[in-house]
């Protein structure tokens, strides 16, 4: 009887560690996930500046009323297009994210448990 609940808290023990080897890859495909986010942002960021010079150099054009009009318009919507994907990028990312978290918000629930029974079946033993 006291060998199957040592082998059971061997086996418990190796769970334990199972999980704390998958709480540390969730950690950093989190932490991964968080740069690649910023990476996406500082593009977008750096997106909505180029939009802004586009803007600008469209009123421009318009104002002179020069052949330039037809080829900004063709680059700001491109620009457009790039900003739409990287933004839908950074929602999927986030989405990634969020996910990554409840499975480690999980894991971290295992754990716990584990380690309490592992500490009431060491009070039961004595």
């Amino acid at each position: 009887m006291v060998d199957q609940v040592k082998q059971k808290i061997a086996k418990m023990r190796e769970e334990l560690q199972d999980i704390e080897e998958q709480t540390e890859e969730a950690d950093q495909a989190a932490d991964d996930l968080e740069k690649e986010n910023q990476a996406r942002e500082l593009e977008i960021k750096e997106l909505e500046t180029k939009w802004g010079v586009l803007e600008a150099d469209l009123d421009e054009a318009e104002s002179t009323g020069t052949s330039e009009i037809k080829t900004l318009e063709t680059e700001f919507q491109e620009w457009d297009k790039r900003a739409a994907i990287a933004e839908n990028r950074v929602r999927t990312l986030e989405n990634d994210r969020t996910k990554l978290v409840g499975q480690l918000d999980d894991i971290v629930a295992q754990k716990s448990k584990i380690e309490q029974d592992l500490k009431d079946m060491d009070d039961v033993l004595g």
